[in-house]
Parts: C-alpha cells; structure tokens; sequence
C-alpha cells in the first residue's frame, strides 16, 4: 500500500527558506521509495485545519522546522503553538523534523527537549550537531535513538573550465563569489571594506555578492537594503570591483554565478547554523571553498577540501584567500577532494537514507 508524506514547508504562506533543499528532494522520494509527497502550508491562525487534514490523509509529517517562523518571527513569544500542533498528531503519526537553527534561547531549548518525545525522528546535517543534541548539559539531552545524521542534498556537477562561460557574462577577472541573505543585522558594507586588502594585492578580481532574501523580512525591506549596497558600491567608486546580484524568490542566480566562479567564498558568522545549503550548493559543483570556523563547516572539513579561517579575524581571511588564489595547483586539489565527496550529496543518494528511516516505522 503506498504512503503518504506531507512536507510542511511554509507557515502563514511564507516558504521556510531553509526548506528548498528538502522540498526539491521530494521527487525523488517518491519515485524511489514509492510515497505519495503533498506540500501543505500551516495557517497559525487556522491551526485546526491543518491538524485535521494530516490527521484524516498522513503517513509521515516532515516538519523543516524553524523556530523564528513558529514564533511568528520572534523567539521570544510562547512556543506552544508548535507543542499544540504535535501533540495534535503524535499518537498515530510518525514525525520526521529537521531543525535548521540551534536556538539559544533557554526557554526554547526546554520545550524543545519535551517536544522531542514527540518526534519520530529528528533528522541533523551535522555530527557536531547530533553531539549538542543528546548532551545533557547543552540543554537537551536529547535520547540518541532520535537522532538521524543526513547530509543535505544537491544536483551534482561536473567542474568544467569556466572561460567559456565568463566570456559569455564579460567576466574578464577572476571571480570570488560571496552568498548571503539580505537582513538588516547583516552587514554587507563592512565586508566589502574587509576585503579591500584582498582587492588592492589582486587586482584582477571581481568580488560579486549573490543575495537573496531572509524569510523573516518583506521583500519591500529587501530591496531597501539592496539598493543601499549599489549606492554604497557607486558612491565610493567601487564598480569595477564589486557586483550584487539579488534574487528574491531562489536560487537560480545563485547556481548560475557559481558556474562563473573561480573560488565561493562564505564570510559570514556560522556558528549558530544547523547546516548552510549554499556551501552544500558550491560543493555539489567541485568549487574551491573557503568559509568562517564553525561547528557544520569543522566536520565537513574533515571529509572536503574546504579552507577555513577564523570569523572577524581579517588576517586569517586575507591569509585564505591570498593562499588559494596564488597557488593554483592548491586550489586545484581543494577543488579535486570536492568532487570526490560530491556524491554523497547527489539527491538518489540522501532520498535513499530517508526512506530507509522511513520504511522502518
């Protein structure tokens, strides 16, 4: 008898952006493990709805689970609303959740914890992570039988000469890509000033930011925040080094500058993140990477070639860079271990471990 699975993948219509990589996974449960996949947003204010729909038609709820959008984009506010909403469910239903932030508030992380007996299974993209979960005095203490480690999926991609592609765009230099979100805390401005030491040795770089939206802002405030980025760029004449590229509704853009690329560049404060689907995107294409220490980026870096510095330490950035960007042969082999590792991140092969998880309940 085939099984239903329902993919909560947005609340109040807004689409969790950490889901995309778990949504375009979808298919390919389906067709290998023979599971009817239903998408089903969660109205807040109409929670019952929801609660009867998957209640009447769900095998297996898979929940992309983050905490700021279930609070109505605070921490702060009362949590219960998701507590409601599984205990509504986890008598008869098997819930798979995968968590994309680690919560620092106290008051979450207990809740968290209690609605942890709730869950079938909940799914990490990190062994770091899975560590901090079942530790008693991280907060949680999470029972280790919950816990399934899953790498997070991608399309995987030949590493093919770019110079074709970078005649065709008018890239005439080398091209160090740098994804992000645009948010009013994060600041850009200051990264381009950071990495003026990098542009003022290499000459022959051009640094283009690939942004797209952070789901707890309008896509109103967005644009605000983009187009005060190309004033930025325009007023201190900094056009023949910087490019911003803002794609607010996915990641197309984003794949298509990564193929343009010489070298992905991650200058951002990770440590807080459950998995960063960007360098999982720059590794399915076999890029050379360098990103900020962090828990997620420490255990890839055992088992890829990505380089890592210390965040807010502007040597240790400059060091980076300036390391891969004049030693190709080093750049060559951190590209190399990539492609080597890719295939654990194809689709088919994360698919599979879900349904396995999936078939044993």
């Amino acid at each position: 008898m085939k099984r239903t699975l329902y993919l909560i993948d947005s609340i109040n219509g807004k689409i969790i952006n950490s889901s995309l990589h778990v949504d375009a996974l979808m298919p390919y449960i389906s067709e290998l493990g023979n599971i009817e996949t239903i998408k089903l947003n969660i109205d807040l204010n109409n929670l019952n709805v929801a609660i009867q729909e998957l209640n009447n038609k769900a095998d297996i709820i898979f929940i992309v689970h983050d905490f700021t959008l279930w609070n109505n984009g605070s921490i702060d506010v009362d949590y219960g609303i998701f507590t409601k909403f599984l205990c509504s469910l986890w008598n008869n239903k098997n819930i798979f959740v995968f968590p994309t932030e680690l919560a620092s508030s106290g008051l979450i992380k207990s809740q968290f914890k209690e609605n942890a007996s709730l869950m079938t299974k909940i799914i990490v993209a990190s062994e770091s992570f899975r560590k901090i979960l079942i530790k008693i005095d991280s907060g949680l203490g999470v029972p280790t039988n919950k816990i399934k480690l899953i790498n997070i999926p991608t399309e995987i991609f030949p590493l093919v000469d770019n110079t074709k592609l970078k005649q065709e765009a008018k890239v005439k230099n080398k091209l160090i890509l740098v994804p992000g979100m645009l948010h009013p805390l994060k600041d850009y401005i200051q990264l381009f000033k950071d990495m003026m030491p990098i542009i003022r040795k290499y000459t022959y770089l051009t640094i283009c930011l690939s942004l797209i939206k952070h789901p707890t802002i309008v896509e109103t405030e967005a644009w605000k925040q983009f187009d005060k980025l190309q004033d930025y760029i325009e007023k201190n004449k900094l056009q023949e080094y910087f490019r911003v590229s803002f794609d607010s509704s996915n990641s197309k853009e984003y794949k298509y500058l990564l193929r343009l690329s010489d070298l992905v560049v991650f200058p951002h404060d990770t440590s807080l993140d459950m998995y960063n689907g960007s360098i999982i995107d720059a590794l399915g294409m076999g890029k050379a990477i360098i990103a900020s220490e962090s828990l997620f980026t420490e255990d890839l870096v055992k088992k890829t070639g990505i380089l890592l510095y210390k965040y807010q330490n502007e040597l240790s950035f400059y060091d980076a860079c300036s390391v891969i960007l004049e030693n190709k042969n080093f750049r060559t082999i951190l590209e190399q271990q990539n492609i080597e590792y890719s295939p654990n991140l194809s689709y088919t092969n994360v698919a599979q471990q879900y349904i396995n998880q999936i078939k044993r309940f």
